[in-house]
């Protein structure tokens, strides 16, 4: 097993792991800059055997592309956007964790993710946890509060090859009768199915337009 890998999710993901209904996540397939201008055809493909990484022989020259999420049974710790309380601006976290101690910062952050739009609990009824929003790359890994166990090796698979099925073990949910999507979305974003609601959430997330159909690492994971 390697070291623990770090994974960033957005505040309404996080809340869909917490309440346990994203166990999966799609990742783009980040493929060599000689590869890119040529997207790989599924016969181009070449799996090494250790689930982990595929090859690509073009042009008498070999490329590899292998999944940052690692494979079965390796650990992820999760990035999420967090708060300080204001006394704390503009320091970055790892400069108060030096000055303060870890078990006092521990104390003061807060997590996006507990509060709305995801949850009934306001910042409003927080005045001390109003500090400016922290961006979840900047999550110090000794703040994480969640890691994930890898269930399975990754399969590299196209976006569209998405079902029903994995679109709601995304975290997508039926937000009212007929509609799905998260939580949070105006009506508008809302879809007639699950696995529409998470193609417009890829899509927006990784700012891809409806044609593409790129190649995406599919990683199953639960609590560790």
């Amino acid at each position: 097993m390697k070291d623990s890998i770090p994974i960033i999710f957005s505040s309404p993901l996080v809340r869909a792991i917490l309440d346990e209904r994203k166990t999966q996540t799609r990742r783009l397939v980040r493929w060599p800059d000689e590869v890119v201008a040529e997207p790989p055809r599924a016969e181009e493909l070449d799996n090494l055997g250790d689930g982990t990484t595929v090859t690509i022989y073009r042009n008498d020259q070999l490329y590899t592309a292998t999944c940052p999420q690692g494979g079965e049974g390796d650990e992820l710790w999760v990035r999420e956007n967090f708060r300080l309380p204001p006394a704390m601006n503009p320091d970055p976290a790892a400069v108060l964790i030096t000055r303060y101690g870890i078990e006092r910062i521990r104390g003061s952050v807060s997590y996006d993710a507990d509060f709305e739009p995801w949850t009934k609990v306001s910042y409003a009824t927080l005045p001390h946890h109003q500090g400016r929003r922290r961006i979840g790359r900047f999550l110090p890994r000794v703040l994480a509060r969640l890691r994930l166990r890898v269930k399975s090796d990754p399969d590299m698979q196209r976006l569209l090859d998405v079902t029903e099925r994995d679109a709601r073990a995304e975290g997508i949910v039926e937000v009212k009768p007929g509609f799905w999507g998260l939580p949070h979305w105006e009506p508008f974003d809302h879809k007639w199915n699950a696995r529409d609601a998470f193609l417009h959430l890829f899509r927006t997330l990784n700012n891809l337009p409806e044609e593409l159909n790129p190649w995406v690492w599919k990683t199953s994971f639960a609590r560790a």
